[in-house]
């Protein structure tokens, strides 16, 4: 399910979705969560750490960790209060979804076509080289994306080289570069 941010007035038909206030995301996790009481269910959540909205629950308190990822787990802990639900896996991810394709820039590499895209892309490597796909998003201008449109303007096309340096590359070698991610999914795999 992806968070409702903006509703049609008359129907109630989706009409935006992702971003907005936590007011939203709440009352969309809260309305799933009530309608599904089993013991037998669990929820879990995948929301960008970066991109969170001001009304989130303890941001403020978060902010004073010295490390994103101290933050996100106090972020974690105050969703969970503020939702009160035993169900709950929270999960903020630290990165945005184009953090996996730091995982093997070569691979992206191998998709490019013209030799300029190729000599960018070798100096973003270059950017990031010793940096953890986790730890790349850090900011308004160097957030993964951003970093990729940067160097790769239009070229880069998310839906497209995203999600085929990811099938390539493949969620084993995406799980060894991000720790975080693969706790959160070693948790998941333990309900089964």
């Amino acid at each position: 399910m992806i968070v409702t941010t903006r509703r049609d007035a008359r129907t109630g038909r989706k009409l935006g979705q992702g971003g907005g206030r936590w007011s939203k995301w709440y009352r969309d996790l809260n309305t799933l969560m009530k309608s599904n009481p089993g013991h037998d269910v669990r929820f879990t959540t995948l929301f960008d750490y970066y991109g969170l909205p001001a009304d989130f629950p303890g941001l403020g308190d978060a902010m004073r960790e010295r490390t994103s990822e101290a933050r996100a787990e106090r972020l974690q802990d105050a969703m969970k209060a503020s939702l009160d639900d035993w169900r709950l896996i929270p999960y903020l991810q630290l990165h945005e979804f184009e953090a996996y394709v730091f995982v093997d820039l070569a691979v992206l590499e191998s998709l490019l076509d013209d030799a300029e895209d190729r000599t960018r892309l070798a100096a973003l490597a270059h950017t990031v080289s010793g940096m953890a796909p986790e730890e790349i998003d850090d900011g308004a201008l160097t957030a993964p994306s951003k970093r990729l449109s940067a160097h790769l303007g239009s070229v880069y096309q998310k839906t497209v080289h995203g999600l085929l340096v990811t099938e390539i590359v493949g969620l084993a070698r995406i799980r060894a570069s991000c720790p975080r991610f693969k706790r959160w999914l070693s948790v998941l795999e333990q309900l089964c």
